[in-house]
């Protein structure tokens, strides 16, 4: 389990849970990721995460990462050459989690 105070990077194998509150996860090109829930302010996926994330902010994958399941997000941006399999839920910026 990792609950984080401020921003964190992965570069490295993490499987468990992250809970980011009201900062930014990067995952590097490096990284593999395989979580339930991905709970932060801002998510940037440039390696590979299977599991879901809400966002409060956005959600950036970019062109080689590789992301297996959903997003419920404000925004979302995703890169050309970016494998996504999910669905997504775009929520207003002001709607609280559930």
């Amino acid at each position: 389990q990792i609950f984080s105070q401020e921003d964190l990077t992965i570069e490295g194998d993490v499987q468990g849970t992250i809970d980011l509150a009201d900062h930014r996860l990067t995952i590097g090109p490096k990284g593999k990721v395989v979580v339930d829930t991905i709970k932060a302010r801002e998510v940037i996926v440039m390696g590979s995460l299977k599991g879901s994330i809400d966002a409060t902010d956005k959600v950036f994958i970019r062109k080689d990462a590789q992301l297996i399941g959903d997003v419920q997000t404000a925004g979302i941006v995703i890169e050309d050459g970016a494998y996504f399999k999910g669905g997504i839920d775009i929520r207003k910026p002001d709607t609280p989690r559930k």
